[in-house]
């Protein structure tokens, strides 16, 4: 069935992966109501938010839309909602951040040691809990196929972040997307986002960090009720 015309498109900025397969269930889920636009980070420089911003603004679509960041691609969002007021419609942080969310200690240490040495197992374990399902061999070659230098230099971006001005400079209705469950984006990270945008909308889902990809249905329901809210302000 052809959307309809009126709808407006959801940009998707992903997690640290910067890639689309370990979303390609939520897509599938949302693509069924409007256009989606998932934006691939490339697989060289830029890894600092400054440069992601350069990189994905020639990529948006025409006119005015929904940016949802998930993870890592929270910062990026909110730098676009910022910066493009009277195309932004809406924001959507999913399972982020705007201030590092681990102590500046492991800015340091990762700069130094990478990510490349946290064994797989430690990863899915913070990433995912214990929930089973293609997730897990979706995460696990998603990780793969990014280079481990990009991958620290992603993470160090993310461990240096300051977004709050941008945040309560953002003119358009936020919608925080929250996991109870979380292993990676703890409670201090939601409090820096709420004393930023006091009115932004919460909505707390019971499960770990990748709640887009594996609580797809429920997490598309949310989403698409924001969206279609932002249609009509």
């Amino acid at each position: 069935m052809p959307i309809a015309s009126t709808k407006l498109p959801l940009v998707i900025l992903p997690g640290i992966d910067g890639t689309r397969p370990p979303r390609g269930a939520l897509l599938e889920s949302l693509e069924r109501h409007r256009p989606v636009h998932l934006i691939d980070y490339p697989l060289s420089a830029p890894a600092d938010y400054e440069g992601l911003y350069r990189h994905i603004l020639p990529r948006l679509p025409e006119g005015r839309f929904v940016v949802l960041g998930e993870s890592y691609g929270g910062p990026l969002a909110t730098i676009v909602a910022a910066r493009l007021p009277e195309r932004v419609a809406a924001l959507i942080l999913a399972v982020t951040f705007v201030t590092p969310p681990l102590p500046s200690p492991f800015r340091a240490m990762t700069r130094w040691i990478g990510v490349g040495i946290v064994p797989q197992t430690i990863v899915e374990h913070i990433l995912l809990n214990e929930q089973p399902g293609e997730a897990r061999s979706l995460l696990r070659q998603a990780i793969a196929s990014v280079p481990n230098t990009l991958m620290t230099a992603r993470a160090v971006s993310a461990l240096s972040c300051d977004m709050r001005a941008e945040l309560s400079a953002a003119k358009c209705p936020v919608l925080a997307l929250e996991a109870k469950r979380d292993r990676l984006v703890f409670g201090h990270c939601s409090r820096a986002i709420a004393r930023a945008r006091p009115n932004r909308r919460l909505v707390l889902i019971d499960g770990p960090h990748m709640i887009l990809e594996t609580h797809v249905d429920t997490c598309a329901q949310v989403i698409e009720s924001f969206c279609t809210e932002a249609e009509v302000q």
